[in-house]
């Protein structure tokens, strides 16, 4: 094999022979990985090696082009294209010469955007000794999001713009007020709901779209245009099983068993999918509140096998703090009773010990976080996490990267319409840990389902 290498007198050029170099060969693999793992600094190295350390071999022109898109990557754009430049000079009958072109166009359009303007979020976050540790954990996802999209190098680049709410609703408040003065393309933050609704206050009178990825009291957006929640409310939990129950399971008679809990969640939950359970046509055959706090240990006591055969599925939501040993007492108690109905329930219980006793009632549940452990951008996740902090990823982490790579898909990408209308509109997005979409609504209505059958805990969908 041969190709046609740099120019020589009169404007003629030479034929080299193209060889083979293990050592070279080897390198360039290492150099793709490294890029692959968007380990862009080491990856650029690899190449330089492969480029500068052995005569014309088969990867160098590769090599040469990879050298030249990691410095894009790393948003060293004039570099970038000096190098694609020098590339298209001394490599004229490359196959990679159409690569090469189209990156160094991005390069240039980057270098120019690079140049003017950036695109402006807020982040909104406490740094109170009490809730630090969760703010970085949020912050550190937040980050790496960002982060990820500015080596991308399309769009015009990300810039955060940090407040400390201090813990404050009030301080909050004015925090909205500050970023809405900055001009800042969305606000995403607050830990806790009662910071989030005061968040979500200002934003509607700035208008301002604002984000709260955790918040579940459903006032947090009510009535609103511009305030959202990535985390399903607490109402829109049980509608969501409801209709997983009624138009998924093809269930007609349900019931529903709770326990009454200080924060009014179960009632929350129940009453919503009692609700749209009926609307969608199904029949409430079974409706038991319990309020002992011992109510899960003596469930048998309450209830009889025959109360149950009325119903093919019953509802039992769990809130829990310590959501197993409720779980377990739930199970004994149906065992007591030789019961044989279906179990629907929340994320309480989820992945959980005892699949076998769950299997028996091929428990099925919603759930608002699934990680898939085996997904290689889950590992890479960590990989990058673990350069910001000794401590492995949690929900917070995951959570802070989804919520803003799904923000950033959307107000870098879209022209036509208004951000809030937007959001709105977007179809289903799949994070690493989270599933969004509002169909139509300031509430996520999307969720993950699981079901315990057969011994074992199976993702539905």
């Amino acid at each position: 094999m041969f190709l046609l290498g740099g120019k020589v007198a009169f404007g003629q050029f030479r034929l080299v022979k193209i060889v083979t170099i293990a050592r070279a060969d080897s390198l360039f693999d290492v150099g793709l990985e490294r890029f692959n793992a968007e380990n862009y600094v080491e990856a650029r190295s690899t190449f330089a090696q492969v480029v500068g350390e052995f005569d014309l071999h088969r990867h160098t022109t590769a090599a040469a082009l990879m050298m030249a898109k990691s410095a894009f990557r790393m948003r060293d754009f004039s570099v970038a294209e000096r190098e694609l430049e020098t590339f298209l000079e001394f490599y004229p009958s490359s196959g990679y010469r159409s690569d090469a072109r189209s990156t160094l166009h991005l390069a240039r359009e980057a270098a120019n955007r690079n140049q003017g303007e950036t695109l402006d979020i807020g982040i909104i976050l406490s740094l109170h000794e009490d809730e630090v540790t969760q703010t970085q954990a949020l912050f550190n996802g937040i980050r790496l999001a960002v982060e990820e999209f500015n080596r991308s190098g399309l769009g015009d680049p990300i810039k955060m713009i940090f407040r400390n709410t201090n813990s404050s609703p009030k301080r909050t408040a004015e925090a909205v007020r500050e970023l809405a003065d900055e001009h800042v393309r969305f606000i995403l933050g607050a830990l806790f709901s009662d910071q989030a609704m005061a968040a979500a206050e200002a934003a509607e009178s700035e208008k301002v779209v604002f984000v709260a990825p955790l918040a579940t009291d459903e006032r947090v957006s009510a009535g609103r245009q511009y305030a959202f929640q990535a985390n399903a409310s607490i109402q829109n939990r049980g509608r969501l099983m409801a209709r997983f129950a009624v138009l998924g399971l093809q269930l007609k008679s349900l019931g529903v068993i709770a326990r009454v809990d200080e924060s009014g969640i179960s009632e929350r939950l129940t009453d919503s999918f009692i609700q749209e359970a009926s609307e969608l046509g199904a029949e409430i055959n079974l409706v038991i509140v319990l309020s002992d706090g011992n109510a899960w240990v003596r469930l048998s006591e309450a209830i009889t096998a025959d109360t149950l055969n009325y119903v093919e599925a019953v509802y039992i939501p769990v809130t829990d703090i310590e959501p197993e040993p409720a779980v377990g007492a739930i199970l004994s108690s149906l065992d007591r009773l030789g019961a044989h109905t279906r179990i629907l329930g929340n994320s309480s219980w989820h992945d959980l010990p005892m699949v076998v006793a769950a299997s028996r009632y091929t428990t099925t549940y919603s759930n608002d976080f699934y990680l898939t452990e085996a997904d290689p951008t889950v590992e890479l996740f960590k990989s990058r996490f673990a350069q910001l902090s000794s401590e492995m990823p949690q929900r917070l982490a995951y959570t802070g990267y989804d919520v803003t790579r799904y923000l950033l898909s959307i107000a870098t990408r879209n022209e036509r319409l208004p951000l809030d209308e937007a959001i709105r509109l977007e179809p289903l997005y799949r994070g690493l840990a989270s599933r969004i979409e509002f169909q139509g609504t300031n509430v996520n209505g999307a969720m993950f389902f699981h079901r315990y059958r057969d011994d074992e805990l199976a993702f539905i969908r």
